[in-house]
């Protein structure tokens, strides 16, 4: 399986000149909590979070609408490439302790995986797996179970002379 497989293409996107207070608008729009910072081409310049937005910006009292996403973003991100293996995202997501996870193809953004959708995957995927795994089982026990029809043994009798 690969990470286009489960990954969000519908994106909360802003520009490092946006506000806070914008910012915080699109991602309550797309029930998203986490944006991500582009260029006008699209290339990954930062993300930021719900929870960047309330401990730098809030909880500091500073005004969301005066506030640049620049000044809250983080710009070391983390990504995957467009085609790689979700297993890879998988460990790059336990590894780094991230929830979200954003997919480039070559340098530009074109989608977002996060740790909810690759943990209800493998829930998945696991619950298929033993459900396949007790049929098999199944099938398996019954067939030893059941009789099996016997053959007809040969015996040969010598007479004695």
């Amino acid at each position: 399986m690969r990470v286009e497989d489960l990954m969000s293409m519908d994106l909360a996107t802003f520009s490092k000149h946006d506000s806070i207070s914008e910012a915080s608008r699109r991602l309550s729009n797309r029930k998203s909590k986490c944006g991500l910072v582009t260029t006008s081409q699209g290339n990954l310049e930062g993300i930021v979070t719900e929870q960047d937005i309330l401990a730098k910006c809030l909880s500091q009292w500073h005004d969301p609408r005066l506030c640049l996403v620049t000044n809250h973003m983080n710009t070391n991100c983390v990504t995957v490439q467009f085609g790689s293996d979700i297993d890879e995202a998988w460990k790059i997501i336990q590894n780094e302790k991230l929830e979200n996870l954003p997919i480039l193809l070559g340098t530009k953004v074109v989608g977002l995986i996060s740790l909810s959708s690759l943990d209800s995957s493998f829930e998945r995927l696991s619950s298929k797996f033993f459900e396949s795994l007790g049929s098999y089982a199944s099938e398996t026990s019954n067939k030893a179970i059941q009789p099996q029809p016997q053959r007809a043994r040969r015996t040969s009798i010598t007479r004695a002379a």
